[in-house]
């Protein structure tokens, strides 16, 4: 149906939770997306493409991969350290790793695109597109593993295990700025149907670790948002049963401040006039219990002692018999 109206809406809607307490879902950005069949068309062997052009920081240092059991497509950087690239400053020594999960549909296809493998990043042609969303090149070659295996998935593999199959760059080759196309399908979608996919993008980065430990910190959120998600039993289209209007930001009188941040030896707490003791804690990025001790606040402050605490970044927990807020705190030492 190239060149002809196709009598389809698509409804797309991005929302995110403020979730400080959840570090899975407070560094993901989730869609819901409708594609309704408005026409008297039956549309067979259709699928769902997500293009990404992924940029981690620096954008001539990343490769993509895919985790079929997580239904996960993401990038990470191929080297320790990030450095810039043209107009696009880098993240230094502990470059992070973002991914898209398809969340109520099955991964069937992922394809990279980029230099590295004479295949084009830029596409012009519907024939390149329905090659990349079948699991092809985008000149219709098969994609082989290392074994010679024709298989849908390109780099299946996990960097942070020796043997899979993943992109390893030569020394001193030259940088690649990547794209990927993965996909869901076929669906067939007859007149009225309504095709339903929830994605999340998800965001990790692990600050004392590096750039493989990202991945591994990202597979594990993605694993967590997953099951959240199975949880909430959400229908195509039904309601949600969670908040998705907008509404207008009301000032806190007991907004969390923590100061300075990033903070080195000791941290600065004002929360609201609070003059009582409370517990304080500070959760890492995996959500481990680092410490907790018990402080009393005079006028809204305290001061919290961080000596021996790693760098990195953390969630600051503050609870009173009766309360409890969340700040992030940055550790530098």
């Amino acid at each position: 149906w190239a060149g002809t109206t196709l009598g389809v809406d698509m409804h797309v809607m991005h929302y995110a939770y403020s979730s400080s307490w959840l570090p899975h879902l407070y560094n993901s950005i989730f869609s819901n997306i409708k594609i309704i069949n408005r026409s008297n068309r039956t549309y067979q062997d259709l699928r769902f493409g997500m293009y990404c052009d992924w940029d981690i920081g620096g954008y001539t240092d990343d490769m993509a991969a895919c985790d079929t059991a997580l239904d996960l497509t993401y990038a990470y950087n191929v080297l320790p350290v990030d450095s810039d690239s043209f107009h696009a400053p880098g993240y230094g020594a502990y470059p992070p790793s973002a991914g898209c999960v398809f969340l109520n549909q099955t991964l069937t296809s992922h394809a990279v695109l980029g230099a590295f493998q004479n295949d084009p990043s830029d596409l012009f042609m519907p024939s390149q597109f329905r090659n990349l969303l079948h699991g092809l090149f985008a000149n219709g070659d098969p994609v082989l593993d290392p074994s010679g295996t024709t298989t849908p998935f390109q780099f299946h593999g996990d960097p942070n295990v020796p043997g899979s199959w993943f992109y390893e760059p030569l020394p001193n080759a030259p940088g690649h700025d990547i794209r990927s196309i993965s996909a869901a399908g076929p669906f067939t979608l007859a007149p009225g149907d309504t095709l339903c996919v929830d994605l999340a993008f998800v965001f990790a980065q692990d600050s004392a670790g590096g750039n493989l430990n990202s991945v591994a910190l990202l597979k594990e959120r993605v694993a967590q948002v997953r099951q959240w998600y199975l949880q909430q039993n959400v229908q195509c289209n039904g309601s949600y049963g969670m908040e998705t209007g907008i509404s207008a930001a009301v000032p806190n009188a007991l907004a969390l401040l923590l100061f300075p941040n990033p903070a080195n030896d000791q941290v600065a707490i004002r929360f609201g006039s609070l003059n009582e003791p409370a517990i304080v804690r500070l959760v890492d990025g995996q959500g481990r219990l680092v410490r907790s001790e018990r402080i009393t606040f005079t006028g809204g402050s305290a001061v919290v002692d961080l000596s021996g605490t790693s760098s990195g970044s953390y969630t600051m927990q503050v609870e009173t018999l009766t309360l409890r807020h969340y700040g992030r705190l940055m550790v530098m030492h």
